[in-house]
């Protein structure tokens, strides 16, 4: 389906992409060709650690998902419950904190360990 949320790094020349139909592909664009295709949860926002090879992606199950992109093993859900629609996600992966844009106008501060909202 049409891709939703990207995320690349130009240095190991990978991409991630995620298409409506919950599917996640990791792409080796250096050759041009898919690496492996997966179910993945959630298919708005994603935020890629390279390093670690984890991802945290947000969507209509109103949580933030935690997953490993080399296994495309779903790790954890955060509830994001008082939110609505959450469409963005970034991730300060030493600090274990994310912050997740909504479409109603809600910045939250998540703890990724803990699953705690820190911060409206």
């Amino acid at each position: 389906g049409p891709i939703q949320a990207m995320s690349v790094d130009f240095e190991l020349m990978l991409a991630l992409t995620y298409g409506d139909d919950k599917r996640a592909i990791l792409w080796d664009i250096r050759h041009g060709g898919a690496i492996r295709s997966f179910e993945a949860p959630c298919t708005r926002g994603v935020c890629v650690d390279w390093r670690s090879m984890r991802v945290a992606s947000v969507g209509a199950e109103n949580a933030v998902c935690l997953w490993d992109l080399e296994t495309g093993s779903h790790e954890a859900d955060i509830d994001l419950a008082d939110s609505q629609f959450p469409q963005t996600v970034d991730v300060d992966w030493d600090r274990s904190e994310a912050m997740v844009g909504t479409w109603d106008n809600q910045v939250l501060l998540v703890d990724i360990n803990g699953g705690d909202c820190l911060k409206k």
